[in-house]
């Protein structure tokens, strides 16, 4: 079969309260579910020296990146295994691949030579690669991909993050009330809405507004939780936001944006 190009991201989340962390190819959602390829695998490890939020620490996470690398060209070469992500929590890792009915070899003989991990493996018929769309992030979890992705091209233009400068947002609703219901609830979070409350764009109803915020991650997680929290509830998806890029140092900016 042909195969697509993969498109990693990751995003962070709580499960059984403890942290999680989840890589995932997003471009698999396109292709999904893979008709030749029913069979789910997972494959699990034991991590030496977690943190004690059960993620990776700096001094283990190069072993442990190594070590799947050497572990995904193995099971792709052997197996045709197709891999889509994986799941770090609670001092373990699952890694998720599909394979075809065919396959014969056992994961475990076909790894069995790779260390320093102990691999365990389970296999399960998933027809709709529903193990996939368990790792595909949520609207709160993409959010959190564009929102690391906007805040790396600011860094990149030479912002200062703790400058406070004004965030402009978007919000579309399909309903009119749902649009006033929004509008009012920002409003009294803090944010300005710009012009009318609510404006008529393409069959929906969207709504504008911004708020003097700063900019590093924990104030982008922040204000981003505040609309959502706001914006989900009503039925409605978020745009996005944008700002200028502050260069205190020698007063220029530029503009940022989703």
């Amino acid at each position: 079969m042909d195969r697509w190009t993969p498109r990693f991201d990751f995003y962070f989340s709580t499960r059984d309260g403890w942290d999680c962390s989840t890589f995932v190819d997003l471009e698999a959602r396109k292709h999904s579910p893979v008709a030749s390829h029913p069979v789910a695998l997972r494959a699990s490890l034991e991590m030496k020296e977690p943190r004690p939020d059960g993620l990776r620490s700096a001094e283990e996470a190069p072993a442990l990146f190594e070590f799947e690398d050497r572990l995904i060209d193995r099971l792709s070469a052997v197996l045709d295994a197709i891999y889509v992500g994986r799941i770090v929590h609670r001092g373990r890792t699952d890694l998720l691949f599909y394979l075809p009915p065919s396959t014969q070899a056992e994961p475990a003989s076909v790894a069995s030579d790779l260390e320093p991990y102990r691999l365990s493996f389970t296999r399960v018929l998933d027809r709709t690669w529903d193990g996939y769309a368990k790792l595909y992030p949520g609207e709160r979890e993409r959010q959190q991909i564009r929102d690391r992705q906007l805040l790396e091209v600011l860094q990149q233009r030479g912002d200062r993050p703790e400058v406070p400068r004004d965030v402009d947002h978007m919000a579309y609703f399909d309903q009119r009330g749902a649009a006033e219901a929004a509008a009012r609830d920002l409003a009294a979070l803090g944010f300005q809405l710009f012009g009318t409350e609510v404006n008529e764009r393409e069959g929906r109803f969207a709504v504008t507004f911004h708020r003097v915020e700063t900019c590093r991650p924990r104030d982008v997680s922040r204000f981003v939780g505040e609309i959502l929290d706001v914006v989900l509830r009503l039925g409605g998806d978020y745009d996005g936001w944008g700002c200028e890029v502050q260069r205190p140092r020698d007063g220029s900016a530029g503009t940022g944006g989703p």
